[in-house]
């Protein structure tokens, strides 16, 4: 039994085997020296975070520095950790990163001892100032290379050649430009660009709540997860897929990356989905689209909701609230389709699977004691919603005080539950340094994402490039508001493709944002409105990063995988243009629940017509209907029109339900 569980993925733990998808193990199996550093920096890196958020002993800039340049060194560490030191590329690679972590050092010790004289500075910068900024504007761009590959890199190294070259530049992207000294200048010594208010939010609420994360992983938030879609497989049909679903929108929601909840809980949810008979690239399609819209689900949303709350300097919270309904929108959207697909399918009788041996392969998973064990979580997480909802304290002090609930709860439960025995003090002991090594690797990649948004900012900024875009959108629409959506919708997709959640949503909130809101739209939905693209620009042909991931799991097709995630994503692309349209969906007032069950009428019929099917095939003629009624709802702002095509749309739905139990039942089913 034991060499069959070592041989089969479903039967191990989900989280060891999802995490190595994810990050090196952490482990005294690599080099030694290596080990001992990563697991130095990450935890001094966690504790120190935890710190600052307690005692907030400098201001937020200052912070600032020392906070970018420890992630980094975690990044460079981890990088270090990865690399195959037995090939010359693999050394090469190794003493370049030596190299980086150095410069790194040397910049961030100068910049955080120097800080109030820099910052006290009007272009009366040293020349070993400008050497030092230069560096550290080359330590982001390779970081960035290392971290997200050669598309993001590609794009801050056009922005920087845009500013400086902009003299040379044909047409209207033509103007002054500036010279290196300069750039400089605006990315680093101003303490803007790489240190300015973007990076400020990262190293602040978005790190902290990664050290929140990296704890709920650490004790067990996974295996929740998964123990939550166990229930779901149980009671309802064709339920492996709905377990997929909700593990990947929960997890999203958490650790803030599409790609990272691919490759975690893609590797479980993927071959269970397979071994319940859909097709390799379905299961691919579901996992894709469900880890990415993670980042929709309040009350976490990843990392780019803290970055929205930022940049629009708004309370959290009231990111939280505008969001709630359209994620509950976008989970139906995504439930219902799959629940579809899986009726199509033919996939709808349960069924148990067994290993080789027999053995139900479910009763070896998590089941009821994985909630028991899991109180503390669940409390931490009541803690987190009602100091961030109801007390309304800022996002540092909520996320602190929910880790220390968390941490405090995890001990004294765990111990209760092994009847008071001293070694589970040890193991969850080990379990929260695991945690917060979790959670300080995470955020590594991000502030280093981060660092090279700061510089497309401000690179972007030296030229007329963002004012142009958005009269050209502006003019293009020719007055309509649903062209000017459709065309903030095309170049969100454009802007994020290849990037990661956070990177796409910045690009999208310069370049798209503007034009929305110079149309009159409120700038809060303006922003989320591209936030939506920008997520869903990850299952986008032709980069779609989560089918990457996806489609290798499943071993199959790329493009087959991004075909089943875009059929089943389809009514969720149309979503942010409903949430416009009907504002109070984003502001509730009298008739938002009714707006939100016309809307949800009209996603779910929209579902019906694109796969031609609810609980059995659908003719064309009512697809046709039930499509023009979705439609209608979801870009008409008539209460009266809305009501008469959410009436038709049931009405057609009922109809189609009434052929199939009417059916008469063949012999021996």
């Amino acid at each position: 039994m034991s060499d069959k569980k070592d041989q089969n993925p479903l039967l191990n733990n989900p989280i060891e085997y999802g995490r190595e998808k994810r990050l090196p193990e952490l482990s005294r199996n690599v080099d030694s020296i290596l080990w001992i550093l990563v697991s130095i920096l990450s935890l001094g890196f966690a504790l120190y975070m935890m710190y600052y958020s307690y005692t907030r002993y400098v201001n937020r800039g200052h912070h600032t520095v020392l906070a970018l340049g420890w992630g980094i060194l975690v990044f460079l560490a981890i990088d270090a950790l990865g690399t195959d030191r037995e090939t010359v590329r693999g050394k090469l690679s190794l003493a370049t990163n030596v190299i980086l972590a150095v410069a790194t050092l040397a910049v961030t010790y100068y910049f955080f001892s120097n800080f109030e004289a820099i910052r006290g500075s009007v272009l009366t910068y040293t020349q070993l100032e400008y050497v030092l900024g230069g560096i550290l504007v080359v330590v982001i761009v390779e970081a960035t290379r290392r971290a997200y590959g050669n598309v993001l890199t590609a794009v801050v190294l056009v922005t920087i050649g845009y500013a400086i070259f902009g003299n040379y530049l044909p047409g209207w992207f033509t103007h002054s430009g500036i010279d290196s000294q300069r750039m400089v200048e605006i990315s680093v010594l101003t303490l803007g660009g790489i240190y300015g208010n973007i990076v400020q939010v990262g190293v602040t609420w978005v790190a902290i709540f990664l050290i929140y994360a990296g704890l709920l992983e650490g004790y067990g938030a996974l295996n929740m997860a998964f123990a939550l879609g166990q229930v779901v497989e149980k009671r309802v049909r064709a339920g492996t897929a709905q377990a997929a679903v909700l593990a990947s929108l929960f997890m999203g929601s958490i650790s803030g990356s599409a790609v990272a909840n691919t490759a975690t809980t893609g590797s479980f949810t993927i071959p269970l989905m397979k071994e319940r008979g859909f097709k390799g690239e379905t299961a691919a399609g579901i996992e894709s689209t469900a880890s990415s819209g993670g980042q929709v689900i309040p009350p976490v949303m990843g990392a780019a909701a803290f970055v929205m709350a930022g940049i629009l300097n708004v309370p959290y919270v009231d990111i939280i609230a505008i969001a709630l309904l359209p994620a509950i929108l976008f989970y139906m959207t995504i439930s219902v389709s799959t629940h579809i697909l899986s009726l199509k399918q033919g996939l709808t009788e349960e069924s148990t699977i067994f290993d080789d041996d027999g053995d139900n392969v479910f009763e070896q998973l998590p089941g009821k004691e994985v909630f028991i064990h899991g109180i503390p979580i669940i409390v931490s997480l009541l803690v987190l919603i009602y100091y961030l909802a109801w007390v309304r304290f800022d996002p540092m002090t909520s996320a602190l005080r929910s880790m220390v609930a968390l941490v405090a709860l995890q001990f004294l439960w765990q111990f209760y539950l092994s009847g008071f025995e001293t070694t589970s003090l040890v193991l969850t002991g080990k379990k929260t340094l695991q945690g917060l090594q979790i959670g300080a690797v995470t955020a590594g990649p991000i502030f280093v994402v981060l660092g090279s948004i700061g510089i497309i900012v401000e690179m972007i900024g030296v030229g007329t490039f963002t004012q142009i875009l958005t009269f050209a959108m502006l003019d293009a629409s020719g007055g309509s508001l649903l062209v000017l959506l459709f065309f903030a919708m095309l170049m969100s997709l454009m802007f994020g493709l290849g990037m990661p959640t956070v990177a796409a949503y910045v690009l999208v909130a310069i370049f798209v944002g503007p034009a929305v809101v110079e149309f009159g739209i409120e700038q809060m939905y303006a922003h989320m409105f591209v936030f939506y693209f920008a997520i869903l620009s990850a299952i986008t042909p032709p980069v779609a990063l989560t089918c990457v991931v996806a489609c290798k799991i499943a071993d199959v097709g790329f493009f087959k995988t991004c075909k089943e995630a875009l059929k089943i994503a389809l009514p969720a692309f149309l979503l942010p243009y409903a949430f416009i349209i009907h504002s109070n969906l984003l502001q509730w007032n009298s008739t938002t629940l009714l707006t939100f069950f016309l809307v949800a009428a009209g996603l779910i019929g929209l579902i019906v017509a694109i796969n031609g099917y609810f609980v059995t095939h659908a003719s064309a003629v009512s697809r046709g209907v039930v499509g023009v009624g979705s439609l209608s709802i979801i870009f008409v702002n008539e209460p009266i029109l809305n009501i008469g095509a959410a009436v038709l749309i049931i009405a057609v739905m009922s109809k189609n339900y009434h052929s199939y139990t009417s059916q008469p039942i063949a012999a021996g089913d």
